[in-house]
């Protein structure tokens, strides 16, 4: 069994990574706010709220956190190592981000230039404060460039915790597609799943981190699969339609996503058709996979290949997205990214056809790019034989 906890040297390897790439811009150091580029460079992982949290990384001393009080032993359970500057709360009597200023300038060397991933803290419930830039009194570079092309190419360890990631996800489909019957209730087959694939994982250990393990199971029936992010409801299914599942399962703070498309009985002319487009699409996607691969060449193949099947009507999205950290990061399978791929990279695959009357046609898989081409991390069933319920 894969160990969902990244090794403590995997997170000074991406510092230090980030450390040369500041040095190179010829920076003093970063102030690091999005929850996701925190937990990446350091291990943390936290629910965000008004209070600010940032990471204070100098170039050339060890990294700081500052947190408010409520956080502080958290922190310290999941990284020890880092230093604390514990503020009592926001807006307080004198607000963090001032207490933020004097920190970077306690690290910094007089004038030099620092870099962040955003003006200030993040806007969330309510939150307001002055800029970094304000409580520095200079101009701060941006950064957030810097960690997210370092994210976009997954470690080997990475790599081992989101197959197990991939593995919780196929799970948990098999769970779902078991428990569909006609006259079934959206919600509760849902629930069902997610409730039985996790007690399923209990091998795999619950952890004490903020979004370690767990299962998000949702799916539509009938036309509203047309609808692509539409809410799972309490509608009953009912024989002859189509049902578009999403399973996407989280270990380790790493996603992936299974996706497919089912039937409730044998499917008209009309559904064969569209969900054969759908899946050959997708096949065409994958075998497009590879390092040196552009995602905007790839998004514009399977658009074209879409096109001569007379239906580019129905494709309302791009043919992919990057996973990490994130349900949904770079790099993107569309025509205006023109991110080259490597290995190690993780992307879903999901060409999918709406069609208005009839409903929604897509199976997505989570595919790791390596040397031999697409490497799937959600094995499942894609035939339609194997989708009728």
């Amino acid at each position: 069994m894969t160990d969902l906890l990244l090794p403590r040297e995997e997170f000074s390897c991406r510092q230090d990574r980030l450390r040369s790439e500041l040095t190179k811009s010829g920076l003093a150091g970063a102030v690091v706010f999005h929850p996701v580029r925190v937990t990446y460079l350091t291990g943390f992982a936290f629910y965000p709220t008004e209070r600010p949290i940032a990471l204070i990384l100098p170039v050339d001393a060890a990294p700081m956190m500052l947190v408010p009080a409520l956080e502080e032993q958290h922190l310290l359970s999941q990284a020890p190592t880092l230093k604390v500057h514990a503020y009592s709360e926001y807006p307080g009597r004198e607000h963090p981000m001032l207490q933020l200023g004097r920190l970077v300038a306690a690290r910094g060397r007089g004038m030099d230039n620092w870099g962040s991933d955003c003006e200030g803290y993040i806007d969330l419930n309510g939150y307001q404060g002055p800029l970094l830039s304000e409580v520095l009194g200079r101009t701060v570079s941006c950064i957030s460039d810097l960690v997210d092309r370092m994210r976009m190419v997954k470690s080997a360890a990475e790599l081992d915790i989101m197959r197990e990631a991939g593995s919780l996800a196929a799970h948990a489909h098999r769970l779902l597609h078991d428990g569909l019957a006609v006259g079934g209730v959206e919600r509760s087959i849902c629930r069902q799943a997610e409730e039985q694939a996790l007690a399923n994982a209990a091998d795999l250990g619950q952890g004490d981190t903020w979004g370690y393990l767990s299962v998000i199971v949702t799916l539509l029936s009938g036309t509203r699969t047309g609808m692509p992010h539409a809410a799972t409801g309490m509608r009953q299914i009912q024989s002859g339609e189509g049902v578009v599942t999403i399973c996407e399962a989280i270990a380790g703070g790493y996603h992936a996503e299974l996706e497919r498309t089912l039937f409730m009985g044998p499917p008209s002319e009309r559904q064969r058709r569209y969900y054969e487009v759908a899946h050959d699409a997708q096949q065409l996607a994958l075998s497009l996979l590879r390092p040196g691969a552009l995602c905007a060449e790839i998004d514009a193949k399977v658009s074209e290949w879409l096109a001569a099947q007379g239906c580019a009507e129905f494709v309302l999205h791009h043919q992919g997205h990057g996973l990490g950290l994130e349900g949904h990061e770079r790099p993107f399978l569309d025509i205006g990214d023109t991110t080259v791929l490597e290995a190690g990279m993780v992307l879903s695959v999901e060409p999918g056809l709406y069609v208005p009357g009839i409903g929604g046609f897509r199976n997505s898989d989570t595919v790791a790019v390596s040397e031999r081409g697409a490497d799937i991390l959600t094995p499942y069933p894609h035939k339609l034989a194997e989708l009728v319920v």
